[in-house]
């Protein structure tokens, strides 16, 4: 506490009297604040301001497409059909929507072009001749 007295007393002293030159003091402090100071330049980064990178949001022509083909791959063909239905025409997908309605309908018809299975004799004989 006697120390600090003495130091405050001394800077009082020192002020009010004109016999310490201040400069060197001056350079001593002002280098001792720069040499705390990072002395590398700082670079200039040019970024935008307030842009960040978005993803686009996917389309409901897009998402309907790509649901209808995962449908057609796992063997709902129909429902596959039905969701094509809905892409509009002036959807981006559309001309690939009809490609792959006429495959769907191209797999409907090897199904169904099988020939029908020829009756049991049993009903041949019970039916009536017109």
């Amino acid at each position: 506490m006697l120390s600090a007295a003495f130091l405050v007393a001394l800077a009082v002293f020192a002020v009010r009297t004109d016999r310490i030159d201040w400069r060197p003091v001056t350079a001593w402090v002002t280098f001792a604040r720069t040499a705390t100071q990072s002395t590398a330049p700082v670079p200039a980064v040019s970024v935008p301001p307030g842009r960040e990178s978005v993803l686009p949001v996917p389309r409901r022509g897009e998402t309907v497409f790509n649901r209808a083909r995962t449908l057609a791959t796992s063997g709902h063909l129909h429902d596959a059909l039905t969701l094509l239905e809905s892409i509009r025409q002036t959807d981006p997908q559309k001309a690939d929507a009809d490609s792959l309605r006429g495959e769907i309908q191209r797999q409907l018809l090897a199904l169904t072009s099988l020939p029908p299975a020829a009756p049991p004799a049993a009903e041949k004989a019970d039916r009536r001749l017109p």
